[in-house]
């Protein structure tokens, strides 16, 4: 599964292999799923996503999920919301 993910800025840091998306983060996996939040941090090392700020994430059925952060793996299978 991919995801693709748009942000208004983004911060490449080489030293933690990680991506920061700010500014309002959209993404959408080749699954159908659909995630909002203010900014999302990938990990390419472990291939892990951790988002923050006013959280939505869509399955392809309609189910919403919402909370003020989340980890998870880059298909939003295995997630952990708050």
């Amino acid at each position: 599964s991919r995801i693709v993910a748009s942000a208004p800025q983004a911060i490449v840091n080489q030293d933690s292999d990680a991506i920061t998306m700010l500014g309002g983060v959209n993404a959408r996996t080749s699954a159908g799923m659909t995630l909002h939040c203010d900014r999302l941090v990938y990990r390419r090392g472990g291939a892990t996503l951790h988002g923050d700020g006013n959280v939505v994430i869509t399955d392809p059925k309609g189910f919403r999920a919402t909370g003020s952060s989340f980890d998870s793996d880059i298909s939003l299978t295995h997630m952990r919301m708050q």
